[in-house]
């Protein structure tokens, strides 16, 4: 969009975008403190943990991101906890101006609206009383922005800028690059043509570019992994991957025989809604939709196996997505479809 025509848009609707972004970001903190309580000081001695090479777990410490920003920020605060609650509250501001701003172009004001308030009530939805960390927030700004470059069809340069902010944040990026290898290959399987290279080179690189970089982060910051100790699981140290598959299951058989005032099972619904709203969106408005759709049934394919489900914060990835089908469900006046970007 040129200059002249954003200005317009700014101007009318900009002072109310960031009222909204902000009240809805505070609002949101004052629920993260409220459910968590004195445990969030646990969220901010994990990131202190990364800053100092000494993280609870190993696969901790690639993800340096967040707590670099904070501990910056904290030379200006004075304290890195308040620099994480500032930091925290930011990138709740910045994730809600940028799917408005996003939805805005992509569906209309309405849908913006509808866009932002389902992104809000999700997020709150997904608080947990055990864990919120500062790549947790960083995580949602990530995916509404890799939602609108999906949408807005993005080359493939745009892809590598936000792949490589993103795995600095979390390995959660590596989806990023998958997408895209994968949809290069979609749009020629459903064209019969021969799939453009540039994409799918890319994404490749970062795969592999992303993997040497969070193998490096590890091995040359680590000093020490502190969660074994300090957790009682000397099982898990040192180790790349923590599989969660039958504390998963227990969570799940829980939530579907034993419900509770927690309704969990709710966390269930959210958890299979990517499939679903892929599915309506590819019917209602098209290919680029099941392309965006495809990356997040992955993920929460693969939330059982990577994840701990009772910390319901791993679900943030899909909150970008769910939020901006609700919008492309609810818009009836415009039906957009972008090209394949290469």
């Amino acid at each position: 969009m040129k200059r002249a025509q954003l200005w317009p848009i700014v101007e009318s609707h900009g002072p109310a975008w960031v009222l909204a972004s902000l009240a809805a970001a505070l609002a949101q903190f004052h629920m993260i403190a409220a459910v968590m309580g004195a445990r969030y000081g646990m969220s901010i001695a994990a990131a202190q943990g990364v800053v100092d090479g000494m993280p609870h777990w190993r696969i901790d410490q690639s993800r340096v991101l967040g707590p670099w920003l904070v501990e910056g920020l904290s030379r200006l605060t004075g304290s890195f906890g308040t620099a994480h609650v500032l930091y925290t509250i930011l990138l709740y501001f910045l994730a809600g101006l940028a799917i408005l701003a996003a939805s805005y172009r992509l569906f209309g004001a309405r849908a913006a609206w509808i866009c932002f308030l389902s992104f809000h009530l999700l997020c709150m939805l997904l608080i947990n009383s055990m864990w919120h960390y500062v790549w947790d927030s960083g995580e949602l700004l990530s995916f509404v922005v890799f939602c609108y470059f999906v949408l807005s069809g993005k080359n493939w340069r745009w892809m590598v800028g936000l792949f490589a902010i993103s795995i600095l944040n979390r390995e959660s990026a590596f989806y990023i690059a998958l997408w895209m290898i994968l949809d290069p290959l979609l749009t020629a399987a459903l064209d019969r043509t021969r799939p453009r290279p540039a994409m799918a080179i890319a994404g490749l690189g970062c795969l592999l570019a992303g993997g040497g970089t969070v193998y490096l982060l590890r091995e040359l910051l680590l000093k020490k992994e502190v969660g074994p100790e300090m957790f009682g699981m000397p099982e898990l140290a040192g180790r790349n991957f923590h599989p969660h598959i039958a504390e998963n299951i227990r969570f799940v058989t829980d939530a579907l025989l034993h419900p509770t005032l927690d309704f969990n099972i709710l966390m269930l619904v959210i958890l299979v809604s990517p499939l679903v709203m892929t599915v309506l969106l590819f019917r209602r408005r098209g290919r680029r939709y099941l392309s965006l759709g495809i990356p997040h049934v992955l993920i929460a394919l693969s939330l059982p196996i990577v994840g701990v489900l009772s910390e319901t914060r791993v679900m943030f990835d899909l909150v970008p997505f769910l939020a901006i089908g609700v919008a492309g469900l609810c818009e009836e006046d415009r039906i957009w479809d972008a090209p394949s970007a290469v």
